[in-house]
């Protein structure tokens, strides 16, 4: 679970204006996980525990992001009683919204086709898998800009 410095970190910026979500609480893949698992034990363990702690922690995420994008059918019937919307990164639906990786997909592509969701991992300028560089980001930012895309919070999607 989170440090409180962490947390701390978090609630500076949901007060910046960025919506704070939910990610999962170990990172299974569920497709893989509910291989050998139920429905039940997937939301008992990915979903209760750390957003239990989330909202311990003074947090209301309202998203959900599978892991990996891996999901099923019957698995986003029950995690949408739980979240009003889910991210994944292979199909769009009611209430499932498209996400795609600034951080491991080029810029280029993510400026010809914008999602509706980005997301990334870290933003560091080491060299680090699912990273993106702050010049990068700010680089993809101005791009997006110039095409007219417009950003907002997930908390505030119509």
């Amino acid at each position: 679970m989170l440090e409180d410095d962490q947390i701390e970190k978090l609630h500076a910026l949901e007060s910046d204006g960025h919506s704070i979500q939910f990610h999962s609480t170990f990172h299974e893949r569920a497709a893989q996980y509910l291989e050998t698992h139920t429905i039940d034990e997937y939301i008992e363990n990915e979903v209760f525990i750390g957003l239990d702690a989330m909202r311990a922690a003074g947090f209301n995420p309202v998203s959900f992001a599978y892991p990996g994008g891996s999901h099923t059918p019957s698995l986003d019937a029950v995690c949408l009683t739980i979240f009003e919307t889910l991210r994944v990164s292979d199909r769009e639906g009611p209430n499932i919204l498209f996400s795609v990786g600034i951080d491991n997909n080029s810029i280029e592509s993510v400026v010809a086709n914008p999602p509706e969701i980005m997301h990334a991992h870290r933003i560091t300028d080491e060299d680090s898998d699912y990273a993106i560089s702050r010049a990068e980001l700010e680089y993809l930012f101005q791009e997006l800009i110039s095409a007219g895309y417009r950003f907002d919070v997930i908390t505030n999607r119509d």
